[in-house]
């Protein structure tokens, strides 16, 4: 699966976390994952019960962040990993400030982060792949508020559109990944980790 591709990269940064050609390839395919676990969301909802308007989705991702970035600055403190520290610098103010898409793009870099410490923050700090999904989604889903007065129903058909958009953009962007773990990053297991990861997808 697409997913796969991502979670191989996120468990081997040190393969690819120091080249820009890498970091500028894997964050828009983050992004798009984020987008669809969004979208995934929104098909499966319940389309009877009350839906949160625009404002109270983002109220609602502001919180989960907060937790998340409570634990993740105590870790981060305590083992004195001061990329983490930087990567979580938000607070509430600044994420309500932020227009939707860099909110997206700056909670999937922390989650990103919080990905690949998992083992160490797992279980001591209570922070799970679940919840770092959840966040994903979650804060995906503001994209879609188009008005406080969409339906349950209309956000779904509104999501099933965007899915059948969003897919063809993965199979280029895989290529662009294809041509660095090929030529650029250098590490056989890794590429044989990854070419294991895509053929899910071919």
């Amino acid at each position: 699966s697409y997913r796969a591709i991502l979670d191989h990269f996120d468990a081997y940064p040190d393969v690819w976390s120091t080249k820009p050609p890498a970091i500028e390839a894997l964050d828009p395919w983050r992004a798009k994952l984020a987008h669809v676990a969004a979208l995934e969301t929104i098909q499966a909802r319940n389309t009877t019960g009350k839906t949160r308007t625009r404002d109270q989705q983002v109220e609602h991702v502001i919180d989960l962040a907060m937790d998340l970035r409570g634990k993740l600055g105590a870790y981060g403190q305590l083992r004195k990993d001061v990329e983490l520290l930087d990567i979580i610098d938000i607070n509430k103010t600044s994420l309500r400030k932020m227009n939707d898409a860099d909110r997206v793009a700056k909670l999937a870099d922390v989650t990103a982060a919080a990905r690949s410490r998992l083992d160490a923050l797992s279980p001591d700090f209570e922070v799970t792949a679940e919840e770092l999904d959840t966040l994903d989604a979650e804060s995906a889903t503001v994209l879609l508020k188009v008005s406080d007065r969409d339906t349950a129903e209309d956000e779904r058909a509104v999501a099933t559109k965007r899915l059948r958009l969003l897919f063809p953009e993965f199979p280029k962007l895989r290529e662009v990944l294809d041509d660095l773990v090929d030529h650029l990053l250098g590490n056989a297991d890794f590429r044989d980790g990854y070419y294991q990861a895509r053929k899910v997808d071919d």
